[in-house]
């Protein structure tokens, strides 16, 4: 990571951290870089495939479900799965994404009628509030590349 990396972008214009490369250290290293600008509640590290054990301090808030370390994430892409921004309606619920989408989607983010990003993690995998517009996930694809796509 370079040394003057906070000097070349605008911190300010971010409200999260997402630190998801293939390497736990370089992840580690910006999780701790970015300490003083970011909340902590806002920095997020793809789970170690290593399972280092680091303090807590030194590390972000797990990424999306238990366990997920880059190669379980870069294997979706693998095979064909598609990030998909899907409209939340009262009567579209958390039942109807997994029989639409399937159980092994991967939700990503929320957002909510006022377009503010909330990140999905372990501590609340099966979130689905109430007063969101969208969410944005992780879905089988059909043989196409990755890519963005409304549902």
């Amino acid at each position: 990571m370079a040394e003057n990396i906070i000097d070349e972008i605008e911190v300010s214009s971010y409200s999260k951290v997402l630190a998801m490369t293939s390497n736990d250290k370089v992840n580690s290293l910006a999780i701790i870089r970015f300490a003083e600008h970011f909340e902590k509640n806002e920095m997020f590290q793809i789970s170690s495939k290593l399972n280092l054990s680091l303090p807590h301090s030194l590390t972000g808030r797990p990424l999306f479900r238990e366990n997920l370390n880059y190669l379980a994430f870069e294997e979706y892409f693998n095979k064909g799965a598609r990030a998909v921004n899907i409209p939340v309606t009262s009567e579209f619920t958390r039942a109807d994404f997994e029989m639409k989408y399937g159980k092994d989607s991967l939700l990503l983010f929320t957002i909510d009628a006022k377009n503010r990003l909330a990140v999905v993690t372990p501590e609340h995998p099966k979130v689905w509030p109430s007063k969101i517009r969208s969410v944005v996930a992780l879905v089988a694809g059909e043989n196409g590349p990755p890519g963005i796509i409304q549902a």
